[in-house]
């Protein structure tokens, strides 16, 4: 036990020393298996901690009531560094103020930027109760505040000079405000600026939480004569919220534009006002089955999430309509695991099916090597003494979320 608890801390340190580094996603737990092996796994058993974020059936592949499901963390960003991540991770988790969203589009301003974070405990096995989680926000940024960014202009009270913008903008109402200032004969300047913070004001923040209370797995096995079938649902009462911030270019003065020397300072004000918060409470059920057909070494699987589909409220990023996925999976050698999905074969969400797969090897009595394929990148996963860690440069989306990233 010592031993663990030493590797785990030895692994722990290593990661928060490597992290900054990565240009990608890491995860913890519960999900690292199915992330490793490229977000396939539907049809596999394996540890129930693993299984019961993927198939609601492939708990029932083991005969053991209860598995403690220890807690598990996801970090996905899309468009901005995992090193930038981290540093605003308290900002997605707690946010719910001005400042945290002004935070996070000085940091993520330069590009549209998803962040999401979900994690998972519980109990698994052929009932089992699972608390579940996921966090969202979307930076939405227009041409204007993206011009703003890259050119590392702070979303905050300040002067500045537009004149830097000139080479890089395609704005007309800034151009004009920097063309009337320095030649007041041509327009209005005042007039001019303000409609061009009209235009930088079209950047906005979205933060969107959605959590169960709590999920319910059951789960049961059933011989037939062609072979073994496992079955399994999970029910759901799903909490969703969505937190919207508009990013507001205001004047700080009553003469805010002005020339200086051959240049154009403006003394601007910029502030996150939230909208009304959005929230609804429903349910969710995915459903899922297994088949093993009478010796074969190969399983197949298929998984219906959102078959009961949840209802949300403001959430635009949202994958909450019915999806079908199948896959394969098979132990071939001993110590060697095979995995293949294709996810969302129904085309649901917008989002076109994707073939994901992974394969999986034990190198020594306590640790296996993963390697996986998303359909988009390749991923990597490691378990060590049970410690399950995988690395991503984009984390596959797991069928159990419900936020889109």
């Amino acid at each position: 036990m010592r031993l663990n608890g030493y590797l785990y801390a030895f692994v722990i340190a290593a990661v928060a020393i490597a992290a900054p580094a990565l240009a990608g996603d890491i995860n913890f737990g519960s999900t690292a298996r199915s992330v490793g092996l490229g977000g396939a796994g539907l049809a596999l058993a394996g540890d129930l901690a693993s299984t019961a974020v993927t198939n609601p059936a492939a708990t029932a592949l083991r005969e053991v009531d209860f598995k403690f499901i220890p807690p598990g963390l996801d970090f996905h960003t899309n468009g901005a560094s995992f090193a930038k991540l981290l540093d605003n991770v308290n900002t997605i988790v707690s946010g719910g103020n001005s400042a945290a969203a002004m935070n996070m589009v000085n940091s993520f301003g330069k590009n549209p930027t998803t962040m999401t974070v979900t994690s998972q405990i519980g109990f698994a096995g052929r009932l089992g109760v699972v608390l579940e989680g996921e966090a969202n926000a979307t930076i939405a940024t227009d041409s204007a505040a993206r011009e703003w960014a890259q050119l590392s202009l702070p979303f905050q009270k300040g002067f500045y000079d537009l004149t830097r913008l000139q080479g890089s903008t395609t704005n007309i109402n800034l151009i004009n405000a920097i063309a009337y200032t320095l030649d007041p004969s041509k327009g209005d300047a005042l007039t001019a600026l303000n409609s061009y913070l009209s235009d930088l004001s079209a950047n906005a923040v979205q933060m969107n939480l959605a959590y169960s209370m709590p999920t319910i797995n059951y789960s049961s096995r059933t011989e037939t004569p062609k072979g073994t079938l496992w079955v399994g649902g999970n029910l759901k009462i799903l909490r969703t919220e969505s937190h919207s911030y508009q990013i507001q270019a205001r004047p700080a003065s009553a003469t805010p534009i002005a020339q200086v020397g051959s240049g154009v300072l403006a003394d601007l004000d910029f502030a996150a006002v939230e909208m009304p918060v959005q929230k609804r409470t429903s349910l969710k059920a995915d459903v899922g089955a297994i088949f093993q057909p009478h010796d074969s070494v190969w399983k197949c699987g298929v998984v219906v999430s959102n078959f009961i589909k949840p209802k949300m409220r403001g959430i635009e990023v949202n994958q909450a309509d019915p999806m079908v996925s199948i896959g394969v999976g098979s132990h071939p050698l001993e110590g060697m695991t095979i995995a293949a999905d294709i996810v969302n074969i129904t085309g649901s969400n917008d989002e076109k099916p994707q073939l994901r797969f992974g394969f999986e090897w034990r190198l020594a009595d306590r640790l296996l090597a993963r390697v996986g394929y998303s359909g988009k990148n390749l991923t990597y996963g490691l378990d060590i003494y049970n410690f399950n860690l995988a690395f991503a440069a984009n984390t596959p989306r797991l069928l159990t979320n419900v936020l889109r990233f």
